[in-house]
C-alpha cells in the first residue's frame, strides 16, 4: 500500500483548505472578545445585569452580522489577517457593513428604536477595539508567522 502525495486539486487537500487554520480561529476569538467587551462595558456602565445570557443578548446582533459577513467578504483570509493594508481596505469596510446590518437586526429582534447616541457609541467602541485587535494580530502574524516578504500589499 503506497501513500499518494496530496495535490492541491485532490479532495482531501480541498477539504483541508476549507477548514479554518489557527490564525483564523485566533482572529475569530479576538473579534468575539471585542463584541463581548462592548457588551460588558455597556451593561456595566448602565448598571444592567451582567449575566452571561444578558451579555450574549447584547452582543448577538453584532456577532451574528460580523460572523456571517466577514468570512464571505474576505476579512478572515490569512492574507487579510497579516496585512496592514488589508486592515484598512477590507476589514474596516466589511465591519461597517456588518455594523449597519447589526444595528437593524438589534432594532428588529428586540423591538427597539434606532437611537443615535447608542449607534455612535457602539460604532466608536467597536471600531477602535476591532482595529487595535486586528492591528496587533497583523503585526504578530507578519513578525512571527508569515513574514512581511511573503505578503503582497
Amino acid at each position: 500500500m503506497t501513500n499518494k502525495p496530496t495535490t492541491p486539486s485532490s479532495p482531501s487537500a480541498r477539504s483541508r483548505s476549507l477548514l479554518p487554520q489557527w490564525p483564523q480561529v485566533v482572529a475569530a476569538l479576538g473579534d468575539f472578545a471585542v463584541f463581548f467587551l462592548f457588551a460588558l462595558a455597556g451593561r456595566s456602565d448602565h448598571n444592567i445585569s451582567l449575566s452571561i445570557l444578558s451579555l450574549l443578548k447584547t452582543l448577538a446582533p453584532f456577532a451574528v452580522a460580523w460572523f456571517i459577513l466577514s468570512p464571505w467578504l474576505g476579512a478572515h483570509r490569512l492574507r487579510t489577517l497579516s496585512s496592514l493594508g488589508q486592515l484598512w481596505q477590507r476589514v474596516l469596510p466589511v465591519y461597517l457593513l456588518s455594523f449597519s446590518i447589526a444595528i437593524l437586526l438589534r432594532s428588529w429582534w428586540y423591538d427597539r428604536p434606532l437611537i443615535l447616541s447608542f449607534i455612535l457609541v457602539a460604532l466608536s467602541f467597536q471600531t477602535v477595539f476591532l482595529t487595535l485587535w486586528r492591528l496587533a494580530l497583523a503585526l504578530f502574524l507578519r513578525r512571527w508567522v508569515v513574514g512581511p516578504e511573503t505578503i503582497a500589499p
